[in-house]
């Protein structure tokens, strides 16, 4: 075959070309919960620590410890407040 022939061939097939619209639906996107692990939470601590700039001291503080002791014992995730409730 030769260029041209190939091309023609090309734009053909790529007219016949199906679609899968009919058989592929739209699935909703749900938020995947990652597993705690230690290596996990020492992940997320670390870039807590550098999105929010906080020291690193922040880690060890006493009222950290608590919120996280508190958190730990959630049996079905943790209701962060917003921004405006805690200045209220």
């Amino acid at each position: 075959m030769t260029l041209p022939a190939d091309c023609k061939g090309a734009t053909k097939s790529k007219l016949l070309q199906g679609s899968l619209d009919s058989v592929v639906v739209p699935v909703e996107c749900t938020k995947a919960v990652i597993p705690y692990t230690d290596a996990n939470f020492e992940c997320a601590a670390f870039e807590w620590l550098i999105a929010t700039n906080q020291p690193i001291w922040a880690l060890q503080q006493e009222h950290y410890h608590t919120m996280i002791e508190i958190a730990s014992r959630a049996t079905d995730g943790v209701k962060i407040p917003s921004r405006k409730l805690t200045r209220q």
